[in-house]
């Protein structure tokens, strides 16, 4: 994607890019914590802001690498096909982002906390009883339909 394509006609949307990774059953899932925007304890994807001049596929892996400690292959990422709008309470009042998908089925490391948060792994049957942010679920099923529709869901 080009630099700035993401921005156009969305003057007061912070645009933001997340990375799903499904394994099996499980999501990973950061819970967010004290030196985070979001609300503390608020579950949500790996994903923040893009940096200025930033690629969504260069944001994607440096927010995974960011908030997981995981490191992936820009060759690894598929781009989901929609774009997710919400209006989230942080503690700095409320601002609307969209976000960008990419799902990821391959990368290297462990998960590690960072000052911002702490990534864990959640059963999908279990993401309904978790304080997600707004569009996490439907996130979260969308990436397991398109893995169940290529034939990879366990």
């Amino acid at each position: 994607m080009e630099r700035g394509e993401y921005s156009n006609n969305m003057t007061n949307v912070i645009p933001s890019v997340g990375v799903l990774i499904i394994r099996n059953g499980n999501v990973l899932l950061v819970r967010h914590g004290e030196a985070a925007g979001h609300m503390n304890g608020a579950y949500g994807i790996p994903a923040g802001r893009l940096d200025e001049g930033e690629t969504l596929v260069d944001a994607a892996i440096r927010e995974l690498r960011e908030e997981t400690g995981l490191v992936v292959d820009a060759a690894d990422l598929v781009l989901m096909p929609k774009e997710w709008r919400a209006l989230i309470q942080r503690k700095d009042g409320a601002k609307e982002f969209s976000v960008r998908v990419f799902m990821c089925s391959h990368y290297e490391g462990e998960i590690q906390a960072s000052p911002e948060g702490t990534p864990e792994w959640i059963a999908i049957k279990e993401i309904d009883a978790l304080p997600l942010l707004p569009n996490m679920k439907e996130i979260i099923l969308e990436g397991v339909s398109q893995i169940r529709s290529m034939g990879k869901f366990e």
